[in-house]
């Protein structure tokens, strides 16, 4: 047993090396500092609705290693990215058209106050670094998606630039799951050989990890989905569902395909999305009744997803268990070293958000995270509630299932490199839904099946999703 733990964690340590290796080090392929100025001037100069085509495509297909050091402070691609975001904001005006709300407020409160947490935490200037690195990603990337995603033309632009990139990122994926060659490797930060576990390739293309691969595209997923109530977008919708299905596949992670899980169990939600609510009610009294009757804490359930072999579900499941028996150490402002929680397990390695935040702040800065989410799914509901059109409301029941899906996959993974903008975007539609409001296109025919406006049903993934009739 011990020498399968012991394995287990020089193949954790080595993939962790080659994760970080390129952290504080100058990384500037030629063709990647092409790429790069070409997205900064696409930024700056195109239409709103265009500009988010730079940002998506530096996301998933330049590697997080890609960065100009410049005294002593790191600028990744993305970050220069969020720098230009903002400077387009501020200089084009666009900044005066966001209405500010709640969730912009539980935004910036979980960036600022979450980073000042931390900062007393370390007690270093490094940390002061780092954060002020981190605020820039945050507020640069939250404001700018904010501003670029005003309408529901601007989003369904965005899903459709998305779903054409995962075609064509399926296609480099398959090639490396059949030839263990990461054509990414070019640009450096990701390993040329592809990695391997329990004989099964992880293909990770651009991205910083597998799991961080399939999870992007777990969390696109639903918004493809949300594509299929619009007839003139279909097709879109289908090669994006099929393409990030084939990522999600050769990533060979369970964490993005307990995303998938998440995605179909909340579409399946959908006709009756009034009783939701209740059910959410409900859940920690149902968790609380299961952890009385079964053997072990109800968090045990967490080792038991293992969708695919040689998955690390009771590394997550100890994580959990040694974070609630050590709340002492880390309720004020978090703590400065996990890996002393287990004498076996490599509780250094934090797979999971919730208790990352806890960690990097404390109790105040998990409330503030969980607040966030809270705050964007209210937002959403607020959305739904407000929306007459039935295809606006599939595409924003959809937005809520890809929240979801973050907020499940969160239990098996802390986000980090491009997954963490794709995070932020999300937030930020979400806080445009309700301040802004979504508005669909009355000419487009009603996909939706909706007993207040009429009957238009058609059974897909065991749902009344697309069918086409008109209305009138």
């Amino acid at each position: 047993m011990f020498d399968l733990l012991i394995l287990a964690a020089a193949k954790s340590e080595l993939h962790a090396k080659q994760i970080v290796e390129y952290h504080d080090t100058m990384t500037l392929n030629p063709l990647g500092a092409l790429v790069m100025c070409l997205s900064c001037i696409w930024l700056l100069c195109s239409k709103r609705h265009a500009a988010i085509y730079a940002m998506l495509a530096i996301m998933c297909l330049v590697p997080e290693a890609q960065r100009i050091l410049v005294l002593g402070g790191d600028f990744r691609f993305l970050r220069i990215l969020a720098i230009c975001g903002a400077i387009r904001v501020v200089l084009r005006g666009e900044f005066r058209s966001i209405q500010w709300n709640r969730v912009d407020l539980a935004f910036a409160c979980w960036a600022v106050l979450g980073g000042g947490l931390y900062i007393a935490q370390q007690g270093s200037s490094e940390s002061v670094i780092y954060i002020l690195g981190g605020l820039i990603d945050s507020l640069g990337g939250y404001f700018f998606f904010r501003a670029a995603m005003k309408e529901e033309s601007d989003f369904r632009v965005f899903i459709r630039a998305g779903a054409i990139l995962a075609a064509v990122i399926a296609a480099v994926f398959l090639v490396e799951a059949s030839t263990r060659y990461n054509l990414f490797s070019y640009f450096g930060g990701v390993p040329a050989i592809t990695l391997e576990r329990e004989g099964r390739l992880r293909c990770q293309g651009a991205f910083s990890h597998p799991i961080i691969a399939g999870v992007f595209w777990a969390g696109m997923l639903p918004l493809f989905v949300g594509l299929l109530s619009f007839a003139s977008e279909r097709l879109f919708a289908i090669v994006g569902i099929f393409a990030s299905l084939i990522i999600i596949a050769t990533t060979a992670s369970s964490t993005p395909l307990l995303g998938v899980v998440a995605c179909l169990l909340m579409l399946t939600l959908w006709s009756v999305r009034g009783v939701v609510r209740w059910g959410w009610v409900a859940l920690p009294f149902l968790l609380t009744a299961l952890h009385f009757v079964m053997e072990a804490p109800v968090w045990h359930l967490v080792s038991r997803v293992t969708a695919v072999g040689g998955s690390t579900g009771m590394h997550r499941f100890i994580l959990i268990d040694c974070a609630i028996k050590r709340f002492p150490e880390w309720w004020l402002v978090g703590s400065t070293s996990t890996g002393h929680w287990h004498q076996f397990y490599q509780t250094w390695d934090i797979t999971n958000q919730y208790i990352l935040e806890g960690v990097k702040g404390g109790v105040m800065r998990l409330i503030l995270f969980v607040w966030l989410i809270y705050s964007a799914a209210e937002s959403i509901a607020t959305g739904l509630r407000k929306s007459q059109d039935r295809q606006s409301q599939w595409l924003l029941w959809c937005l809520g299932t890809s929240l979801f899906v973050h907020g499940v996959c969160f239990i098996g993974v802390a986000y980090f490199g491009q997954i963490t903008f794709l995070w932020t975007l999300t937030l930020a539609v979400a806080a445009s839904v309700s301040s802004d409001g979504f508005s669909g296109d009355s000419n487009e025919y009603y996909l939706i099946d909706d007993p207040q406006f009429g009957p238009s049903e058609v059974t897909c993934l065991s749902m009344s999703v697309p069918g086409e009739s008109d209305p009138n």
